[in-house]
C-alpha cells in the first residue's frame, strides 16, 4: 500500500517465506529499478490465526535507470555514467544505463565518452518513488586534426581557426601541440577549419594543403582534419627528332626562390617527373647542348595542383659558331641532298644556328670576306665550335670603255703587293663584262686582299685585235689598302682611252736603232720600238696626258738629236779597237788592265781588264788618235805603250807580250779553330846586307783566309809575316812569327799561319806609390770608360782592382782624396789613358801635397811588381794579419765578419 503496509488474506496453515521485492520497467527500455529490501527473507509459520510480522522489511536502497542521448534523441552507446565523481554504469546500445544502490537524496550524475561533450545532472534528488533521472544530452563533440610535413614531422606550433557557418563573424582558435595534434570542443553543425600560414612561410615555399576544410559534427566527433604541406608533382615529356631520344638529355628544375636547381634524367620513353615539389615559382629547362628546341625554358608557378604536360620538343640540331664579321651560312646536308639548303645569318662573335636533320653539312660562308677555307665540313654527331675567321676582304673594281670605241677583246687587272720585298710579284685577274649604259660599257673585277696590306691594281689589255691594242687606262694604276674590318668601298673605276703614238727616223737609215720613250712623271720606260730598214719607228701607244723624253741607242753609233725635229736622230758610225794579250808561251793572259786614253779631240779614257782570252773590244770610239798601255803585276809588255789612229766605222787591232818579271807567295791565316781571318795584312819584306829595306809588298787575305803576294823579285829573300800592330788589330800574334823565302824563277805556295786574337777581357790592378799604408784619409781611384765610370774607395791599403773589363776599350784613370781641410781637398783628375793591350797593372804616384798635379804613369819595376804582390797578400790575408799583431801587442781586435 502507500504507507507501506503489506497483507496476505486467506492463507492455509503451513510455513511460509516471505521475500520483498520491487521491479519497475522504464518505459521504452529493458532497464527496471528493482529496490533492495533487508533483510531480503523472512520465515514465517501460518497456524490457524492471523498473524501480524513482528519485524518488518526496511528498504535500503533502489536502482536508478536513465538515458543519454543526442539532439535527435537517439540513445548514444557507450557512455560511462559517473555519479558524485564514481563510475558507476555505462550506456547500453540504446543509450539506457541503470545505477544500483541508491539511496534517496540529491546526486551529481556525469557522462562521458572519447570525443564527446554532455551536460551534467546536476542535484538531482532521487528516491524509491522517483527514482528516473532526466536524460543526459550530448553538449558538444570534438573536432581534432593533425598538421604534418610529408615526412610526417610537425611544422611546429601553427594556429588553427575554426569558424561556425551560423556564426562567421565569432571564430575560435587554437593551437597545435608539440606532435602538431589540434582539437576543437563544437556543438553539432557545419564548420570551417583553415591553418594559419605567415607571408615569410609562404615565401619560403610553405602553404598547407587544403587551405581550409568544411567539417559537419552530427552524432560523432570528426578526428581527421588533417592538413599537410602542400607537394604537387611537375611532369612532361620530351620529344626528340630521332627516336628514343638520348638517354643523357636531362631536365633542370630550378627553385627561384632559393636558387637551388635538380636535375632528372628523362625516361626511355621521354618522359620525366619532380615529386614533392613546394608551391613557388620554378624554372623548368632542358638541358642538352647538342639540341635545338621549340622551347628551352618553362616559368611556371605551383600552389596545389600538379603541372603536367609540360613538354619540350627538339627541332634541329645546334651548330655552335664563332664569325669575326657578319656573314650568311649556307648549310647544306649530305646526307639528305634532296632538302633545301638552309642560309643563315651569323653576327660578330658566337652565333647559335639550328640545323634541321642529323649528319654532315656543308657549311659554305657567302659574304665580301674570304675564311681560311671555303667550304666547312660539319657533322652533328661529332658537335664541335666552327670558327669562322676572315683572313682576307673582297675588293671590287670596274674597267670603263667608251661605247664609240669598237673593243671586242679581254680585260683584266694586274694585283701587286706594295711590299719591300723583292719577291713580291703580281696576280693577273680577269675583268668580265657586266653592264653597259648609252655611253659606256663596263668590266667588273674584284680580289681577296689582307687586312692592313696596300696594293697597287694596273689594268690591261689581255687579248685584242692587232687594231685594238692601242687601248690606254686611266689612271694609270690605283693604290689599294685595306683599313677596315669591314666590307671595302668599290674602288675608283679606271677609264680607258686610245692612247697617241709618236713617229721619226734616223738620217742616214740605221735598222735596229734602239728608241726609248720615257715618262716624264714616273721616269720609267713605257715604250721601245727598234727602227725598220728605212730608219723610221713608231713609238706607242703612249698616255696622252703625260710628256716624255726620248733617246736612241745602237751600239757602233752616235745618234743626236735633229734640229728641225726632236723625235728624229742623226746617226754617226763608230770604231772599234780589239786588243789580244798572250806571255811569252804565247797563252791568253787574263786580268791584264788595258788602260785607253783618246787624244783631245777625242776626249776618251777606259781602263778595262782582259778576259780569259787575254781578249777585250773597245767599242764606240770617235774618229781620233787613241793611246793604249797594258799593266800587270810582275810583268813587263813589249810594246809599252802604242798610238791608235780611229776613223769612223773601222776596227783597229793590237796584240801585247807580256814576259813575266816578279813571283808570288801564297798562302792562309788561320784561327786556332780553323776559321779564315779574313782581312788579315800579310808583309813581305827583303832587306840589304845593313838591314835596309830594299823592297816591301803587303796584301789582305780573302774571304776564306788566303793571300797572294805579289811583285816578288827572283833572287832575293823576303821575310813573310803576318800583321799584329795598330790598336784595332785583332790579331795579337801569328804562329810562325815570320817564314823566310828565297824567291826563285818561280812562284811560292805554303805560307800558312795561325792567328791567335787579343783576350776579350783583362783586370786592371795597380797601386799607390808615396803615401802611407793604410791611406790617413780615403783614396778614391775611378775608371772611367764611354759607357761606364766604376769606382774604388782604398781604405787598408793602397791596392786597387777593377776585374773583367772589355779589353778592345781605351779606359781613363782618375784619382782623388778628400782631407779634413777643405783647403786640401784634391779634385778629381784625370791621370792617363789606359790601353789594356799594353798596360794590365798600374803603378801610381800620388804627389805630397794634394794640391800638386797628379804624376803620369809609369812602367811596372821589379821593386814595384813585389811591393804590389805583397801588397795583395796583406789585403788578402788581413784578418789573420790583424790577429797576429793583436796577438804581439796582447791588443784584442775585433774581427769583423764580411
Amino acid at each position: 500500500k502507500e504507507n507501506g503496509s503489506f497483507e496476505f488474506d486467506l492463507l492455509p496453515c503451513g510455513e511460509y517465506l516471505l521475500v520483498p521485492y520491487y521491479k519497475r520497467k522504464f518505459e521504452n527500455a529493458n532497464s527496471f529499478t528493482i529496490f533492495d529490501v533487508a533483510p531480503n527473507e523472512i520465515n514465517v509459520v501460518m497456524d490457524h490465526h492471523s498473524q501480524l510480522m513482528s519485524e518488518s522489511f526496511e528498504v535500503v536502497g533502489f536502482s536508478v535507470a536513465g538515458r543519454v542521448i543526442d539532439d535527435d534523441g537517439v540513445g548514444v552507446e557507450d557512455v560511462s555514467i559517473a555519479v558524485n565523481g564514481q563510475h558507476r554504469s555505462k550506456t547500453d546500445s540504446r543509450g539506457y544505463y541503470t545505477v544500483d544502490r541508491i539511496v534517496t537524496g540529491s546526486y551529481l550524475i556525469e557522462a562521458s565518452k572519447p570525443h564527446m561533450f554532455f551536460k551534467s545532472l546536476k542535484n538531482m534528488r532521487l528516491s524509491p518513488i522517483d527514482s528516473v533521472p532526466n536524460h543526459i544530452k550530448v553538449e558538444g563533440y570534438h573536432l581534432c586534426g593533425m598538421v604534418e610535413s610529408g615526412d610526417r614531422s610537425t611544422l611546429g606550433l601553427r594556429t588553427i581557426v575554426l569558424t561556425n557557418e551560423q556564426f562567421p563573424e565569432s571564430p575560435s582558435n587554437t593551437e597545435t601541440d608539440s606532435s602538431g595534434r589540434y582539437c576543437f570542443q563544437v556543438a553539432p553543425g557545419q564548420y570551417v577549419v583553415r591553418p594559419i600560414t605567415t607571408v615569410r612561410e609562404e615565401n619560403r615555399g610553405i602553404l598547407l594543403s587544403p587551405l581550409e576544410r568544411a567539417v559537419t559534427i552530427e552524432r560523432r566527433e570528426v578526428s581527421d582534419v588533417n592538413f599537410s604541406q602542400a607537394k604537387v608533382v611537375i611532369s612532361g615529356s620530351v620529344n626528340c627528332v630521332e627516336a628514343p631520344c638520348d638517354s643523357s638529355i636531362f631536365i633542370s628544375l630550378r627553385d627561384k626562390r632559393v636558387g637551388k636547381t635538380t636535375r632528372n634524367s628523362i625516361n626511355p620513353d621521354g618522359s620525366y617527373e619532380f615529386r614533392d615539389v613546394l608551391p613557388g615559382g620554378y624554372s623548368v629547362s632542358v638541358q642538352f647542348d647538342s639540341f635545338c628546341w621549340d622551347k628551352t625554358t618553362y616559368e611556371i608557378q605551383v600552389l596545389f595542383d600538379d603541372s603536367t604536360n609540360i613538354n619540350f620538343h627538339q627541332i634541329g640540331y645546334v651548330l655552335l659558331s664563332v664569325s669575326s664579321h657578319p656573314i650568311s651560312l649556307l648549310a647544306s646536308s649530305l646526307d639528305n641532298p634532296d632538302q633545301k639548303s638552309v642560309e643563315h645569318d651569323l653576327q660578330h662573335g658566337k652565333n647559335t644556328l639550328c640545323l634541321p636533320f642529323s649528319g654532315v653539312y656543308e657549311l659554305h660562308p657567302i659574304s665580301c670576306y674570304r675564311f681560311e677555307h671555303n667550304v666547312y665540313t660539319y657533322d652533328t654527331n661529332a658537335p664541335h665550335v666552327v670558327d669562322f675567321q676572315a683572313v682576307e676582304y673582297r675588293v671590287n673594281g670596274m674597267i670603263e670603255i667608251p661605247k664609240s670605241y669598237p673593243f671586242d677583246g679581254n680585260l683584266s687587272v694586274t694585283v701587286t703587293p706594295v711590299s719591300s720585298s723583292e719577291d713580291s710579284y703580281g696576280v693577273v685577274v680577269s675583268a668580265e663584262r657586266s653592264e653597259s649604259t648609252e655611253t659606256k660599257v663596263i668590266y667588273s673585277f674584284s680580289f681577296w686582299a689582307i687586312y692592313g696590306e696596300k696594293f697597287a691594281v694596273v689594268p690591261r689589255v689581255t687579248t685584242s685585235p692587232v687594231d685594238q691594242r692601242g687601248l690606254l687606262f686611266y689612271p694609270r694604276q690605283i693604290s689599294v689598302s685595306v683599313t677596315t674590318t669591314e666590307c671595302q668601298l668599290p674602288m675608283k673605276p679606271f677609264e680607258g682611252r686610245v692612247g697617241v703614238y709618236l713617229e721619226g727616223k734616223v738620217t742616214p737609215s740605221v735598222e735596229g736603232v734602239l728608241i726609248v720613250v720615257v715618262s716624264e712623271s714616273i721616269s720609267s720606260d713605257v715604250v721601245r720600238v727598234l727602227t725598220d730598214k728605212n730608219g723610221q719607228y713608231n713609238a706607242g701607244p703612249l698616255y696622252d696626258d703625260d710628256e716624255y723624253v726620248v733617246s736612241a741607242s745602237k751600239d757602233g753609233y752616235h745618234l743626236v738629236k735633229s734640229a728641225e725635229n726632236p723625235l728624229d736622230y742623226e746617226s754617226i758610225q763608230l770604231g772599234f779597237i780589239e786588243v789580244f794579250v798572250y806571255n811569252s808561251a804565247n797563252e791568253p793572259l787574263e786580268d791584264v788592265l788595258l788602260s785607253l786614253s783618246g787624244s783631245r779631240k777625242a776626249a776618251y779614257s777606259s781602263n778595262e781588264p782582259t778576259d780569259t782570252k787575254g781578249y777585250f773590244k773597245f767599242k764606240d770610239l770617235f774618229s781620233g788618235t787613241y793611246y793604249l798601255q797594258a799593266l800587270l803585276k810582275e810583268y813587263e809588255f813589249e810594246p809599252q805603250f802604242v798610238q791608235i789612229d780611229v776613223d769612223q766605222g773601222s776596227t783597229a787591232l793590237q796584240t801585247f807580250t807580256a814576259t813575266r818579271v816578279a813571283y808570288s807567295a801564297f798562302g792562309s791565316v788561320n784561327s786556332l779553330n780553323g776559321n779564315p781571318e779574313q782581312h788579315a795584312t800579310i808583309h813581305a819584306t827583303s832587306f840589304d846586307e845593313d838591314g835596309k829595306i830594299v823592297h816591301h809588298e803587303e796584301t789582305k787575305a780573302d774571304s776564306s783566309g788566303n793571300f797572294r803576294i805579289r811583285g816578288l823579285h827572283s833572287n832575293s829573300t823576303y821575310s813573310i809575316q803576318v800583321d799584329t800592330t795598330g790598336r784595332n788589330n785583332r790579331i795579337a800574334r801569328a804562329s810562325p812569327l815570320k817564314v823566310d823565302v828565297f824567291v826563285n824563277e818561280d812562284d811560292n805556295f805554303g805560307f800558312d799561319f795561325i792567328a791567335f786574337r787579343h783576350l776579350a777581357k783583362l783586370d786592371i790592378t795597380g797601386f799607390i806609390k808615396n803615401t802611407e799604408i793604410p791611406p790617413k784619409h780615403p783614396l778614391t781611384v775611378s775608371l772611367i770608360s764611354a759607357q761606364t765610370e766604376d769606382s774604388v774607395v782604398i781604405k787598408d791599403l793602397n791596392f786597387f782592382e777593377f776585374p773583367i773589363l772589355d779589353a778592345n776599350k781605351l779606359y781613363h784613370l782618375s784619382i782623388s782624396q778628400v782631407t779634413d781641410h777643405p783647403q786640401s781637398r784634391v779634385e778629381k783628375r784625370k791621370v792617363d789613358t789606359i790601353d789594356l793591350r799594353e798596360h794590365t797593372h798600374i803603378p801610381i804616384k800620388l804627389p805630397s801635397s794634394p794640391t800638386e798635379p797628379v804624376e803620369e804613369l809609369s812602367q811596372t819595376g821589379i821593386f814595384t811588381l813585389t811591393f804590389a804582390f805583397l801588397s795583395f797578400l796583406a789585403w788578402t790575408n788581413r784578418r789573420h794579419l790583424l790577429k797576429f799583431v793583436a796577438e804581439k801587442t796582447n791588443r784584442k781586435v775585433k774581427l769583423k765578419r764580411r
